[in-house]
Parts: C-alpha cells; sequence; structure tokens
C-alpha cells in the first residue's frame, strides 16, 4: 500500500457553503491539495473549470444525476494526480457532481428570469427592466425533427427532451461569454 500523503490544515479543506463559481473552486482545491491536475467539463465537451499540472496519469469519471426521468450525464471530471491521491477520485467526483448541480441550479434561476424577459419580446412587450434599444441581440431556434410519441408519456418525455435542450443551448453560449436566455415554445427550444 503506498504512503498516505500528509492531509492538509482543515482550513485548506473547507469549501464555501455556496459558491458563485462551484466548479472553479472545486478544481482550485483538488489542484492544490493534491499538487496535480483537477478538470470539469460540461455534458457537452467544454471545460468548465481547470486548476494545476498534471502529476500522474489522468483518470476520467462520468458524472451523472439519476431522477424519476432517468439518468441525465452533467459532465466529467478529469484528475491527473500522485499515484498515493488516487484513491482521492470517487470522493471528488461525488463534489464535481454536486458543483454541476450547484451551478445548473444557478442557472436554472437565470433562466427563469430570461424566460420572462424572452417571453415578454417574443409577445412584442417590453420586458420589465428593458434591454437598451441599441443592444443587438439575436434569436436562434431549434426543433426536434420528429414529434412526440403518442399518449402522455411520449409528450412529457418530448417536452422533457426540450427543456434540457434550451438549458444545454444556453450553457454552450454562457461558457463562450454570451448572455443567454432560452424558453421552450410552441414545441421549439428558443434562445435569445
Amino acid at each position: 500500500m503506498p504512503d498516505l500523503p500528509d492531509l492538509p490544515s482543515p482550513e485548506t479543506l473547507a469549501l464555501p457553503g455556496v459558491a458563485a463559481q462551484p466548479e472553479r473552486e472545486l478544481t482550485a482545491l483538488l489542484a492544490r491539495l493534491t499538487g496535480g491536475f483537477a478538470e470539469i467539463r460540461a455534458s457537452w465537451g467544454d471545460v468548465v473549470a481547470s486548476a494545476g499540472r498534471p502529476a500522474g496519469a489522468p483518470i476520467t469519471a462520468r458524472l451523472s444525476h439519476g431522477d424519476a426521468s432517468g439518468e441525465r450525464h452533467v459532465g466529467t471530471l478529469t484528475l491527473a494526480v500522485p499515484e498515493a491521491w488516487a484513491a482521492l477520485v470517487p470522493v471528488a467526483a461525488e463534489y464535481a457532481l454536486l458543483a454541476r448541480l450547484q451551478a445548473a441550479a444557478a442557472g436554472a434561476a437565470r433562466r427563469r428570469v430570461g424566460e420572462r424577459t424572452l417571453d415578454a419580446l417574443l409577445s412584442g412587450a417590453r420586458p420589465e427592466g428593458g434591454t437598451a434599444d441599441s443592444e443587438p441581440v439575436v434569436v436562434a431556434v431549434a426543433a426536434f425533427a420528429r414529434p412526440p410519441a403518442p399518449g402522455s408519456a411520449g409528450r412529457t418525455a418530448h417536452a422533457h427532451a426540450l427543456d434540457v435542450l434550451a438549458a444545454v443551448g444556453e450553457g454552450y453560449f454562457l461558457e463562450r461569454g454570451l448572455t443567454a436566455h432560452s424558453t421552450v415554445r410552441a414545441g421549439r427550444a428558443v434562445w435569445l
């Protein structure tokens, strides 16, 4: 059995209760703690956060969240740490999953505000706190090629898939530094 690394002080391990950028704070903590490399990627493959330098063979863990509608892939965690820290991977993956879910919850709150703004614009009304008339905007629309399967289960699955599509698309734009709002309207995902 390899020698265990010296554990840092409790202050070094402390994670804040609610982090503004939970993935970035976690990867920084993991890199600092292990002396290695930590990276979290979104489900669509973009790097959400990374820190440190590789100090061992990379190990990648899939981050998935299961609920009544099935398992949902939310990203990956890659660690390249000294061998003595390899046992940390399952625990770090759980924290990375929590960080991704925390970021998703914050995104959902932003989306609700954005949906109201987008719905007002699509309805021809000026949203509360309105956008400047000179501010350029782009609207994107996507729909599935196939209609929902017959029955209420098919319609529910289709609606859920549209919600996921809208959320992933919004995340894609936000990771590129673009302010984005999304909604689902008339069987289509719409982004502003």
